[in-house]
C-alpha cells in the first residue's frame, strides 16, 4: 500500500473517530489524561494544564449527558425477552443495566453541578460518591461477563477445525482480551475514587490513560 492511500485511510478513519460521540470522548480522554500526566511530573505550563484538564473532563461529562438512555434500551430489551428473565444471564445482565441507568443519573447530576445549575452541595456530593460506587459494582460485573466470553471462544477456537472460523474466533477472542484489559485499568481507577486514595496518584493517572487507549482502539478496529 502506498503513502497516499495510506494517508486516505488514516484522514478517513480519523474523520469517522470525530464523527463519532463517542470517538470524541475517547481522543480527549487520552489527551486529558496526557496532561495530567505532565501536571505529575510538575512541568511549567502546569496551570495552562489544570485548565485544559478541566475543560476536558467537563466537556466529555457534557458529551455524556442523557447517556441512560442506552442501558434503558438495554433494560427494556431483557425485559421484552420471551424467555423473561429467569435465566442467571438475563438477571445479571438486568442488574447491569439497572446500575448503569442509576451511575449515568448520577453522573448527569454532578455535571449539572459543575455547570452551577444544581447547587446543593449535599445532593452533589452524595452523587458522586453514589456514581463511583455505581460504576465499582458495572466494572466487576463487566469482568464476571468478560471471563466468561473468553472462556466460551477459547473453547469455540479450540474445537474448530475451519481455518475460516478459526479466522473470526482469534478476532472474537482479540476485542474480548481488549475488553478485558481495559476494564482492569478502570478497575484500578475506580479503586481511587471508592477508597479515596490520595497517593501515588500516578496510579489512578495511567490507569484513565490506558482505558482511553484501548477504548480508541477498540474504536479503530470497529471502524476498519
Amino acid at each position: 500500500m502506498d503513502s497516499h492511500n495510506t494517508n486516505y485511510i488514516s484522514l478517513k478513519l480519523i474523520s469517522k473517530l470525530f464523527a463519532q460521540t463517542e470517538g470524541r470522548d475517547k481522543i480527549m480522554k487520552i489527551v486529558q489524561y496526557l496532561a495530567k500526566l505532565r501536571i505529575l511530573f510538575h512541568v511549567k505550563q502546569e496551570s495552562k494544564l489544570k485548565i485544559l484538564v478541566s475543560n476536558l473532563s467537563q466537556t466529555r461529562k457534557i458529551l455524556r449527558l442523557v447517556h441512560f438512555v442506552e442501558p434503558l434500551k438495554e433494560f427494556k430489551q431483557i425485559l421484552q425477552k420471551d424467555t423473561g428473565y429467569k435465566n442467571t444471564e438475563d438477571r445479571i445482565q438486568l442488574v447491569n443495566a439497572l446500575v448503569s441507568i442509576l451511575n449515568d443519573i448520577s453522573d448527569d447530576i454532578v455535571c449539572l453541578g459543575k455547570m452551577s445549575l444544581i447547587k446543593d452541595k449535599i445532593i452533589l456530593r452524595k452523587a458522586e460518591r453514589f456514581s463511583a460506587l455505581a460504576w465499582f459494582l458495572c466494572i466487576h460485573i463487566d469482568l464476571f461477563e468478560n471471563m466468561k466470553s473468553l472462556s466460551r471462544s477459547y473453547q469455540d477456537l479450540q474445537n474448530s477445525e475451519d481455518e475460516s472460523v478459526k479466522g473470526k474466533e482469534i478476532a472474537k477472542l482479540k476485542m474480548q482480551l481488549i475488553s478485558f484489559t481495559k476494564l482492569l485499568f478502570d478497575f484500578g481507577f475506580c479503586l481511587y475514587d471508592v477508597f479515596h486514595i490520595e497517593r501515588f496518584m500516578i496510579g489512578q493517572v495511567s490507569c484513565g490513560l490506558g482505558a482511553g487507549i484501548l477504548s480508541t482502539y477498540k474504536l479503530i478496529l470497529k471502524s476498519l
